[in-house]
């Protein structure tokens, strides 16, 4: 009895130290895990934030939180294989992975919400698994320099920024995303990518560049710019997109580019411009169009324009062809100081209209700044002899001097 009273007290002792040991893991602000048998009985359903060591060895499987309140963070763990949890729900903060060279397997089987994704050179990551349900909420999403075919599971409906760029055997990304309050931007991924946007409706701002195709059959609204540079795909199609706020519209160097529509828009807040596509014989995908609040730089092998619709044109109006474009000229001739505000030169034969630094040459229209005269060397010459970086810049200037008027 006697030895039996004197056991009390120390088992009780033992637990209450067990549990002041459990209550410090789970306040602790960031919890190191720096061995794999730490990170498999944690006990603790909510957690700050938890970080793994740069030494740590192998596989590591986090067993026990639901949620991190902060950030899960691997940084520089070269020796990291693989990364896992069937508990993990909910990261409020950041789930970071950063610098892990043999890093290629992460499961995540539980998780649906977390705020930014950030993973960054991850050479060797070619699996992620997530649940039937997938990444349903994030705001904040970086992946770049992975060995990854596809970005399954990540089921966003709405994000403020994504940038997807240097995952050279990324083939596809589909995705039911419908609204990009901040910026998409998917860039120099694999050449075989194909980009679906099926739900798309409305973006701040959108980039992609190096893709094979490009579907956004349900865009409505751009806030921003809207640019496509070195894409492989022979056409691109807005069907339903009206609106154009403040921003640019942009297609330069697309090789294969035959077709550009845009149907139904009728106002463009910023600049147009079309540069060095050259399998693109017609500008004509613009049948709306009336409002141009920037510049209009067009240039290529091209042998039409049509903008039968515009009626304002507030900034800087250069269309230049290899092509002869006279009878495109001789309607935007007519239209110079009324509906064309800015600068304006139309001309075909230029054998540099594909370049961005070129000297003009060939026929042009009767603009002001056009050059009748083909072997006239005065100062008419020597403004068309102002590369389109510059005229680009004195376009947007007199854009915005217009809109202040």
């Amino acid at each position: 009895m006697y030895t039996t009273m004197k056991l009390v007290p120390a088992i009780l002792a033992v637990g209450a130290s067990v549990a002041s040991a459990q209550s410090s893991i789970c306040s602790t602000a960031t919890y190191t895990i720096t061995s794999a048998a730490e990170a498999t009985a944690i006990p603790c359903r909510t957690m700050e934030s938890i970080e793994i060591s740069s030494d740590l060895i192998g596989a590591v499987t986090i067993d026990g939180p639901t949620r991190l309140k902060g950030n899960l963070v691997v940084n520089n763990a070269t020796q990291l294989v693989s990364l896992a949890s069937s508990s993990l729900t909910t990261i409020d903060g950041r789930f970071e992975l950063v610098g892990l060279e043999l890093l290629n397997d992460v499961r995540f089987t539980a998780l649906t919400a977390v705020e930014t994704i950030e993973w960054v050179t991850l050479p060797a990551l070619g699996t992620v698994v997530f649940g039937t349900a997938g990444v349903t909420s994030a705001s904040s999403v970086r992946i770049s320099n992975t060995d990854l075919r596809s970005l399954d599971g990540l089921n966003l409906a709405s994000v403020d920024e994504m940038y997807i760029n240097n995952n050279d055997r990324l083939l596809s990304y589909s995705t039911q995303l419908a609204n990009v309050s901040k910026k998409l931007e998917i860039d120099s991924n694999g050449p075989a990518l194909n980009v679906t946007l099926a739900n798309l409706i409305w973006a701040q701002e959108l980039i992609i560049n190096n893709a094979a195709s490009v579907l956004v059959p349900s865009l409505e609204v751009i806030n921003g710019s809207m640019r496509f540079d070195q894409n492989s795909f022979t056409t691109f199609t807005a069907p339903n997109l009206t609106e154009f706020k403040e921003g640019d519209i942009s297609f330069i160097n697309n090789p294969e580019l035959t077709n550009i529509s845009f149907p139904l828009l009728e106002t463009l807040g910023g600049s147009l411009t079309i540069v060095n596509n050259s399998r693109l014989a017609g500008i004509d995908g613009f049948p709306e169009l009336k409002e141009i609040g920037g510049a209009v730089l067009l240039g290529g092998d091209f042998e039409s324009v049509e903008l039968p619709s515009l009626d304002d044109a507030r900034g800087a109006f250069d269309v230049r062809s290899t092509q002869s474009i006279d009878e495109s000229c001789k309607f935007f001739d007519d239209m110079e100081g009324r509906q064309i505000r800015g600068e304006y030169n139309c001309r075909g034969g230029d054998e540099n209209a594909n370049e961005a630094n070129s000297t003009s040459g060939g026929s042009s229209g009767n603009g002001g700044s056009s050059n009748n005269n083909n072997n006239n060397n005065g100062s008419g010459s020597a403004m068309l002899g102002t590369n389109m970086a510059a005229l680009v810049t004195v376009a947007v200037i007199g854009g915005l001097a217009q809109l202040m008027l």
